[in-house]
Formats: structure tokens, sequence, C-alpha cells
């Protein structure tokens, strides 16, 4: 439970131990205020919630880098999977086989 969550609940509790009389203008204007309370902890709980699954995301797993054909320039998706591929890339533009060097971050060197 969060922390507005808890607090709304305590507020929500204060004002049932008043036994506050809801048939009064003050009664209703109070327990509207904590309904109101009520409704907006559980958006900011499903907010909450809904952050923490979107931030826990690996957005290195869905990167892509930009490439473009050296022959046409023709805008190529490629991922990471598909340049360490064994077989030739192809450009779907120009039909030209296309040759990517990868940086080797581990040994300096390039791997083509």
């Amino acid at each position: 439970m969060s922390l507005v969550n808890e607090q709304v609940a305590y507020l929500k509790g204060l004002v049932d131990g008043l036994e506050i009389d809801t048939k009064t203008k003050e009664g209703k204007v109070l327990t509207a205020i904590v309904e109101v309370l009520e409704d907006m902890a559980l958006v900011i709980s499903d907010l909450e919630e809904f952050a923490d699954e979107w931030f826990n995301v690996d957005f290195n797993q869905h990167e892509m880098d930009s490439y473009y054909c050296p022959n046409c320039g023709a805008p190529l998706d490629l991922e990471e999977e598909m340049i360490e591929q064994e077989h030739q890339l192809i450009c779907p533009k120009c039909g030209d086989p296309i040759h990517i060097a990868i940086d080797c971050d581990c040994c300096d060197h390039d791997h083509s």
C-alpha cells in the first residue's frame, strides 16, 4: 500500500470515527471529499504501478541503430542480431551487398 493510500485510509477512519451526520451540508461535503481522495489514491497507485513496469523495461533489448546503404543511401533498420549473423546483408532498395563494421568495445578492433 502506498503512502497516499495509507493517508487517505487514515483520514477516512477519522471521518468515520467522528460519526459525522451525512445529512448535513458539512457532512455531505466532508464525505464527498474523502470519496474523491479515495478515487485519487487508486489512480495514483495505478500510475505508480504502470511507471514501475515501464521503467523496468530493458530498453537496450529494443535498441536499434541507424544504418544507411553506402551505395544508394537508403535508411536501413537493422537490429544487432541481424548485423552479427554470418550471412551477407542486402540493401532492400538497391539490392547491393552491405558490409558493416562493428566497433568492438571489448578488444578495441573492428569486426567486419
